[in-house]
């Protein structure tokens, strides 16, 4: 083939970038045969959660060598999949819950229908997965919940399965089985390494014990290195607020996003997220320190002049508040406080890790502390007459039943027993769901609509179950699709096949019946 002067001068610059990523390219190459490997495997897989274990367990049962590298230390990897609630959706009828997802969808662009009804067809199999897998038949014939939303069409054919005691640890269990898989903690990926020419994905730069090596990936590198939610600044972009704190992982740093649109990725989802809730923001570490539980029944959300403006016990999904059926991030005030009483302190922390009694938050001015609410809201920068109008409707509401925001009063205290404190609170997010952009191949695509070969993605980083709303355990659902879509074509691309033709290992049907919903309410009744 004959190289024209703009893609020769264009593989030099690529080529001397691929060079100082990983200091072994000659910056001046026009191919990669200069490339300097440390190590050479079939697949390479970045992110040990759970679409990153499902990944190399698909990869390594089609035959593949498979490194698995994570950022964490040893024990701490897993990401969000480790403290989800290892819920996974399933349906025994693709074709009525793809009608359920499509409405979920919104209207999206993104997924594609031909995406989404690939999604639907292969989460059918979901069950038959995890008994191939071995889960215990226990936890495959339990359906604990379904359709998040009932009232959309088809929704009796969402079902979520519950693995115990963690789906996550199940799978580590298989990865740990499979002696053809190498795990490697402590080994962020730090680039990937593209051929100047073809574009494709050659390989990974992985730092591992204080070294930057080159490794090979035959079939192609999967990123599955979860959200951005410990990245302050992409948060701050993406989600348009500042201070608010992660609340699992501080290894979730939008790495594999970055890393992809270093090489070109679209974006997609980037302003979805999960569980926003109230925190005390680390100014350190940037992560959500929580409210104890006897603050939240015992203290009202403030802010402005002394005014409350937020329902705590409003029907949220995962954090979202509800605007007339539209669930989304609640819009917030500049400064928002809880205020609470003396009672309420001494019913032990009132912030996770603060002392029993308070007092040295108190010191510290953490707490901030008025003899009366009128001198606490001249503390708060708030007008006294409006803070006390406020505590007082609050506390004749859990009198009559009926408080003014419509927060439920079965569990309320009143805030009657002086002295009177405040805490300032920031946001707290458990996870993003945006990243690049991929195909029903689970490749990365371009901002032009073309693939970016043998660079896949899956799981939080571009989740494409996710459209206007999704379901409850559906990114767990993703992982099993999305990871095994991506293991069986990269390591069908290590062994030369084409992976377009090449689907994940078909495994046997169970013979298990599939509880109808009447049966599941009759189990729960």
């Amino acid at each position: 083939m004959e190289i024209t002067r703009k893609q020769l001068l264009h593989g030099v610059a690529a080529a001397s970038a691929c060079a100082m990523a990983a200091g072994t390219v000659s910056a001046f190459a026009d191919d990669a045969t200069q490339i300097a490997w440390d190590a050479e495997y079939d697949v390479v897989v970045a992110g040990y959660g759970a679409s990153g274990a499902v990944a190399v367990i698909e990869a390594a049962d089609n035959g593949a060598s498979v490194l698995l590298v994570d950022k964490a230390p040893e024990g701490r990897e897993g990401g969000c999949s480790k403290a989800n609630q290892s819920l996974i959706t399933c349906t025994d009828n693709p074709d009525d819950f793809y009608t359920y997802m499509d409405a979920l969808r919104g209207g999206f662009s993104y997924p594609t229908d031909s995406m989404l009804r690939m999604y639907c067809e292969e989460a059918a199999k979901n069950w038959d997965y995890l008994d191939y897998l071995g889960a215990p038949e226990a936890d495959l014939n339990f359906h604990a919940r379904g359709a998040d939303l009932e009232d959309l069409p088809c929704a009796d054919s969402v079902y979520v399965t519950t693995l115990s005691p963690s789906y996550y640890l199940f799978l580590q269990e298989c990865v740990e089985e499979r002696s053809n898989i190498e795990v490697w903690s402590e080994s962020p990926i730090i680039d990937c390494i593209q051929d100047p020419i073809s574009k494709v994905i050659l390989g990974a730069v992985i730092e591992h014990e204080g070294k930057r090596l080159n490794i090979k990936a035959k079939g192609g590198v999967i990123l599955g290195t979860g959200g951005f939610e410990a990245n302050l600044q992409m948060v701050e972009s993406f989600f348009g607020e500042t201070r608010v704190g992660y609340t699992v992982s501080g290894y979730n740093t939008g790495d594999g996003v970055l890393i992809s649109m270093k090489y070109g990725a679209n974006l997609v989802n980037m302003t979805h997220g999960n569980a926003f809730g109230w925190c005390i923001f680390n100014e350190e570490t940037g992560a959500a320190t929580s409210l104890g539980r006897s603050v939240r029944n015992g203290g009202i959300f403030v802010a402005g002049d002394g005014v409350r403006f937020y329902n705590v016990s409003a029907r949220a999904r995962r954090g979202n508040q509800n605007f007339f059926g539209n669930h989304r991030p609640a819009i917030l005030p500049k400064v928002t406080y809880l205020v609470f009483d003396d009672a309420t302190r001494a019913m032990g922390p009132v912030v996770a890790g603060y002392s029993e009694d308070g007092a040295a938050e108190i010191e510290a001015g953490l707490i901030i502390k008025g003899e009366t609410i009128e001198e606490l809201a001249e503390k708060l920068g708030m007008v006294p007459e409006t803070l006390a109008e406020t505590v007082a409707a609050f506390n004749q509401g859990i009198i009559d039943g009926n408080d003014p925001m419509g927060r439920s009063t079965s569990k309320c205290n009143p805030i009657e027993v002086p002295p009177f404190y405040a805490i300032s609170l920031d946001r707290s997010i458990t996870n993003t769901e945006g990243g690049a952009l991929r195909n029903e191949a689970s490749l990365a695509v371009n901002t032009f609509g073309e693939v970016i070969e043998n660079l896949y993605v899956v799981g939080c980083m571009g989740c494409p179950t996710v459209g206007k709303d999704w379901n409850c355990g559906g990114n767990m659902s993703e992982s099993i699709v999305f990871g095994r879509i991506a293991g069986a074509k990269a390591a069908a691309a290590a062994r030369g096949e084409d992976p377009a033709n090449v689907k994940p290992i078909e495994v046997p049907a169970n013979t298990y019946t599939i509880p109808t919903r009447e049966e599941v309410a009759a189990a729960k009744a």
